[in-house]
């Protein structure tokens, strides 16, 4: 695997890790108010410092790692079969996104509910952010 495969893999875990812990902490406060809980600061700067210190983390490990392995190009090198990977793999990731965004607006059309838009954008960009790195490993063990 190359040094971007393992990258991508890493932060689409990541993102899921980080993505499954805010909808569980949602639910469960949900639960215990008996209606859907409205979004706060804490919890969605807690999600993205989660998510950025995760694969902060990952990126650092996979670089000196492959620092180590001197049988290969330079690290993080980025060549043109990654700027394939990378344009195939954005251009099927913006119709995930859209999706994302469109859907929970036509929900709040019929529910008018402000934090369902907020929780459903967010799970629409986590779900966007994933499909695009798994997508990138996808499109990698393709061998364009």
């Amino acid at each position: 695997m190359s040094f971007w495969e393992k990258g991508y893999l890493a932060t689409g875990l990541a993102v899921l890790v980080a993505g499954s812990g805010y909808f569980a902490i949602v639910w469960k406060q949900s639960l215990a108010l008996g209606s859907l809980a409205p979004p706060n600061w804490i919890l969605f700067s807690a999600y993205l410092v989660v998510l950025m210190a995760l694969s902060g983390v990952s990126f650092l490990l996979l670089g000196r790692a492959e620092a180590r392995s001197d049988d290969g190009p330079e690290v993080g090198d980025f060549d043109e079969r990654d700027r394939l990977i990378r344009m195939k793999s954005l251009s099927a990731t913006s119709h995930v996104l859209s999706l994302g965004v469109y859907v929970p607006l036509v929900w709040f059309l019929f529910h008018q509910s402000g934090d369902l838009l907020f929780h459903s954008l967010i799970g629409g960009l986590v779900l966007a952010e994933a499909t695009m790195c798994f997508l990138h490993v996808f499109n990698y063990n393709r061998a364009y």
